[in-house]
């Protein structure tokens, strides 16, 4: 933080050096239990319908156990369809992982594909009926650009 006051000979101006920042948004998920903090997940940018959906079913509802309260405001991507059901249903079983950390796995509801991922860190992998994404979770704001050049049909 740069000091609002200070002190300088007189005539001469004061000063003062500013840290440098990044200045973008960095969102934090995660879940507090009584025996600690569980399902952590660091999102460069906003939090989307989407992200949380995959959250919700990748890292939250493997850790519920019964009895367990799960407590949300009213943010718009905690009303997106299938959270309720992912948080009801508990653990899902469409992807595989092994020596993999930080990504985001989404297989549309109802598709028996299994996305296994080996060896493989920070990516966003969504499949779908029509479509198999897999991008860099340092450019999940440029998914938007690749779903216009995709044609309409699959969208």
């Amino acid at each position: 933080m740069t000091r609002r006051y200070g002190r300088a000979p007189i005539g001469t101006r004061l000063e003062e050096k500013t840290p440098c920042g990044r200045w973008e948004t960095t969102t934090f998920l995660g879940a507090l239990r009584a025996e600690g903090f569980v399902a952590p997940l660091t999102v460069d940018g906003a939090i989307n319908g989407s992200l949380f959906l995959a959250w919700v079913q990748q890292h939250l509802a493997p850790t519920l156990q019964p009895g367990d309260v799960v407590v949300m405001d009213n943010l718009s991507s905690h009303k997106v369809a299938g959270v309720r059901e992912a948080i009801e249903s508990g653990d899902r079983k469409d992807f595989t992982t092994i020596e993999s950390t930080g990504n985001i796995v989404f297989s549309q509801d109802g598709d028996p594909t299994n996305i296994s991922l080996l060896g493989v860190d920070n990516l966003i992998v969504v499949r779908t009926g029509d479509a198999l994404l897999v991008a860099d979770k340092n450019k999940a704001d440029h998914i938007k650009k690749l779903i216009e050049l995709l044609p309409s049909e699959l969208h």
